[in-house]
């Protein structure tokens, strides 16, 4: 059996990433490991994950960087040195799994394969009203509406598309609910860690792996995260990453990034 784990970003929101464990508990299967990448948080998380970790149906390993500025690639590199895990389901603070979605990106998993799946967003006075009862029982599942639906399947029939035509660009990558197999991401050498700030290195690692060969599969219409609301990150829209990203597309840097999992050029 592939060993499984899944693999958080968390920057000093327990409240969220409680929700989130707490969805990883009751899970369909609870054959997976956890690992926190977290971005500088402060003790409140440790805290919480700590108090979580007491009766937490997995292994939970939380790893820390010194907060300097947003570092989600940094973070989640760390978290995948932190495991042996040959399969890696990557997912956010802000994204609440259904109760299938580990089990789902499980049967999909395949040696040289990226699959990602889609996310509903929940409005602020839904994200507000989230109780941790509201998760544990599933109640929050019940706000899937049949337009939500609709849109995730709308979503996936245009990833499919995109895939079957040979698009690189697709599927469309979102952090909070994807997965990898481990060969592939350390072939690539993980993320990119000259992306800092908001925006673009989820799409930089899709890009490169697909232009290293790997397949792709999109099960946005069934394996899904409820994305909680939140104030837009402060670095968004300050297009940081944006020319990194299309160097990236147009050739100019290679599709095994030199500051990432191992580092090939020293870091700035």
């Amino acid at each position: 059996m592939v060993k499984t784990a899944c693999l958080i970003s968390t920057y000093n929101w327990p409240w969220a990433l409680e929700r989130v464990l707490t969805g990883l508990a009751r899970q369909t299967t609870l054959d997976f490991e956890v690992v926190i990448g977290d971005d500088g948080s402060g003790p409140e998380t440790r805290a919480m994950i700590e108090r979580f970790a007491q009766s937490a149906p997995f292994r939970i390993e939380h790893v820390w960087h010194e907060d300097l500025g947003r570092r989600k690639t940094r973070a989640m590199n760390n978290a995948i040195r932190a495991t042996d895990a040959e399969h890696l389901i990557f997912l956010d603070q802000d994204g609440i799994p259904a109760a299938n979605l580990v089990e789902l990106h499980r049967a999909c998993y395949a040696p040289n394969r990226l699959i990602v799946g889609g996310y509903v967003r929940l409005t602020r006075d839904q994200t507000e009203a989230m109780t941790l009862e509201d998760v544990r029982s599933g109640a929050f599942e019940s706000l899937m509406t049949p337009e939500r639906l609709r849109f995730l399947r709308r979503r996936h029939l245009k990833n499919q598309f995109y895939i079957l035509t040979g698009r690189k660009s697709r599927p469309k990558l979102m952090g909070l609910n994807f997965s990898i197999a481990r060969d592939l991401i350390e072939k690539v050498n993980g993320f990119d860690e000259a992306y800092v700030g908001w925006g673009q290195e989820d799409s930089d690692l899709r890009h490169r792996v697909r232009f290293a060969g790997g397949g792709a599969r999109c099960i946005w219409h069934k394996a899904f995260v409820f994305h909680l609301w939140h104030p837009e990150d402060p670095t968004k829209g300050k297009q940081l990453n944006r020319q990194t990203y299309e160097d990236l597309k147009r050739g100019r840097r290679p599709w095994r990034c030199a500051k990432g999992l191992v580092q090939e050029e020293p870091a700035a």
